[in-house]
């Protein structure tokens, strides 16, 4: 009997974001607008940086060899736009080192060399705008063209806040992960009972919260948070390392303050903060894609977006309208997203 082997749909990871728009802090006296009306208006202003748009202006400073901070530009479309969502194609700068033939030969051996090249892999990106059903959430494409979907996040933030800047226009655009901050403890709950795994230490990253904008800081900081904070502040430090060692930790003990530690992963949605988990047989647990909101999309909702969206049948027409609405309710709560799977413990030979 013949075996037949089922192709498969292509599926893409997204990772979720919301996109909040708000009056800045520090107002100039040349903003083209009063913050007031900006505010009311912010989603009308944010669909003007698509208008009309092939591309954006992605770009983000780079250090030159010389030490001077140089522009790197980052290839984009704008590939399709239909009632306020955007459906983007952003490329990485990625350098790759081939070893080649030459054409020339020394002692009647071919001679080779190294040469570099610029390859331009690319994720999707599909921004939700439709302010008059109350939603502005961004869904960003996970695979290796960029590894880590909060690299794209960066750079879309900066660019919307340059434009919005280069407007004279008060506000500012905030893109943040949707996590579940009390997936994490969840985790490590079921690490120490079913996997019988324990927890030798706790890192967290803290930055000089004099550094971050008000919005990154941490509000109202108390007892040792707050003279961390200082100390830091008076040396001008750049971020503190805190590290909590265990020799036994107690599973209860982490489910009692469950709560307390679920809003050090809060805090974690900025990415300026780093929170890891060091198991004895699992290894490192990190805040960052275990407790993001991550949802598949078929390839093929995107497909039907770019193709001739107007003469398509309903279904097909409005296939990625439907996956956005079902990503916005189901992420409010974010409590559909399956168990982590267990990590192999690696054997030594």
């Amino acid at each position: 009997m013949e075996n037949k082997k089922q192709d498969k749909e292509p599926v893409n990871q997204f990772a979720i974001y919301e996109i909040s728009i708000s009056e800045i802090e520090q107002k100039s006296m040349f903003s083209s607008m009063d913050p007031a009306l900006a505010v009311q208006k912010a989603p009308e202003l944010f669909e003007g940086i698509f208008k009309g748009a092939r591309k954006l202006d992605l770009q983000r400073g780079k250090k030159a060899k010389d030490g001077s901070i140089e522009a790197e530009h980052f290839p984009n479309d704008i590939i399709s736009v239909h009632e306020n969502v955007y459906f983007l194609r952003i490329h990485n700068n990625k350098k790759q080192k081939v070893v080649e033939k030459t054409g020339t030969s020394t002692n009647g051996v071919p001679d080779y060399e190294e040469n570099t090249y610029i390859s331009n892999p690319y994720c999707y990106v599909v921004i939700d705008n439709r302010y008059e059903k109350g939603i502005c959430q961004m869904a960003i494409q996970k695979n290796s063209a960029w590894g880590d979907t909060n690299r794209v996040r960066k750079l879309l933030q900066h660019t919307f806040n340059r434009e919005f800047g280069a407007a004279e226009i008060p506000l500012k655009v905030t893109i943040a992960a949707k996590m579940r901050p009390s997936k994490i403890w969840e985790f490590c709950k079921q690490r120490c009972t079913e996997g019988e795994d324990v927890i030798q230490r706790i890192t967290f990253d803290f930055p000089n919260q004099a550094k971050l904008t008000p919005r990154e800081r941490i509000a109202n900081p108390q007892g040792y948070i707050k003279h961390l904070s200082r100390m830091m502040e008076l040396t001008d430090a750049i971020k503190t390392h805190i590290s909590v060692e265990y020799s036994n930790a107690d599973p209860e003990a982490i489910e009692k303050n469950a709560d307390n530690l679920a809003n050090i992963v809060r805090i974690c949605k900025n990415t300026t903060y780093n929170l890891s988990i060091y198991f004895r047989s699992y290894g490192i647990y990190k805040c960052d894609d275990q407790v993001r909101a991550m949802y598949p999309m078929k390839q093929e909702l995107l497909d039907s977006f770019r193709a001739n969206w107007e003469e398509l049948p309903y279904e097909e027409k409005y296939g990625l309208f439907n996956w956005c609405n079902y990503v916005y309710e189901q992420s409010k709560q974010f409590d559909h997203v399956e168990r982590i799977p267990t990590k192999r413990r690696r054997k030594h030979s």
